[in-house]
């Protein structure tokens, strides 16, 4: 009887990674972990909300649910930039609730190995980077920060939200 090869022997071992959505804000790129996004919409007609945090650009309904809806530009204490068409809200989960984050533009998934995504640099609870939870570099050569919605919002604004 004739013995079979191993054909799973593989020279190199499948690689760990991370799947990301790309999205702009003011000309720079960041993105999300893919398994926090729910949706992407338009951004449609939104109502104020009076006392919300001021980059809190107001809520939305989308399909018979409310969320607040985050300018990312605002939060990030960015210039707006009013010429751009086509903004987005990124509907993703942010522990128990849903939230919108405001984006100028999506651009694509991408996979990146895990070992290739940075820790965040340390600064301090109220700088930028509270929001921020790795880094990694694209082909390009451009950084990519990775957001995560959950710190987008204090515990108390989180509480606001319906």
């Amino acid at each position: 009887m004739q013995e079979y090869q191993d054909y799973f022997d593989y020279e190199e071992e499948a690689k760990d990674v991370r799947t990301f959505l790309e999205f702009v804000i003011s000309n720079k790129i960041f993105a999300i972990e893919t398994f926090e996004v729910i949706e992407i919409v338009q951004m449609e007609d939104y109502v104020t909300v009076p006392e919300f945090p001021e980059y809190v650009k107001g809520i939305i309904t989308v399909k018979d649910s409310t969320l607040a809806v985050i300018d990312t530009a605002k939060r990030f204490k960015y210039e707006e930039n009013d010429s751009v068409e086509r903004r987005c809200v990124i509907i993703c989960k942010a522990g128990e609730k849903r939230i919108g984050l405001l984006a100028d533009n999506v651009l694509k998934i991408r996979d990146v190995e895990t070992e290739k995504v940075l820790s965040a640099p340390e600064i301090n609870k109220e700088a930028f980077t509270r929001y921020i939870t790795g880094m990694f570099i694209r082909s390009s050569g451009e950084p990519c920060f990775v957001v995560s919605p959950e710190k987008m919002m204090s515990e108390d604004e989180v509480e606001l939200i319906p």
